[in-house]
This record gives C-alpha cells, sequence and structure tokens, in this order.
C-alpha cells in the first residue's frame, strides 16, 4: 500500500505479521482500510528510506 505523507508518498509492506487496529484498540483488518483514511503506521524502514515494513497499522479517526 502506498501512504501520503508530508515527506511524500511511502510505500508500506505489510504481511500476515502486520497488526491493524483502530484508534481504540479494537482490531480491524486490512479489507477495513479503504481509501483516504488517516493512519498511523509503526515499522522498520528499508535501506532507501522510503519503505516501510508495517508491524501495526492503526485506523486514526477522520479529521475534523
Amino acid at each position: 500500500m502506498t501512504v501520503r505523507t508530508p515527506q511524500g508518498l511511502r510505500l508500506v509492506l505489510v504481511s500476515d505479521e502486520t497488526r491493524v487496529e483502530r484508534h481504540d484498540g479494537q482490531e480491524a483488518s486490512l479489507a477495513d482500510l479503504p481509501r483516504h483514511v488517516p493512519v498511523a503506521v509503526f515499522g522498520q524502514f528499508g535501506d532507501d528510506g522510503r519503505t516501510l515494513m508495517a508491524r501495526v497499522i492503526v485506523l486514526l479517526p477522520p479529521r475534523t
């Protein structure tokens, strides 16, 4: 998946090990990630500094 950040687009790699959750801590899945929804991604960047291997993706509440 591709995520837009203030530093530009970043490629986020997900695997069976990637945990997805809602901002309130409830479990979610990749299917719960519609386009243009704010997320926080936690993981480790690859050597290119642009690709992130996601350990956790958190669906954030809509911006108001």
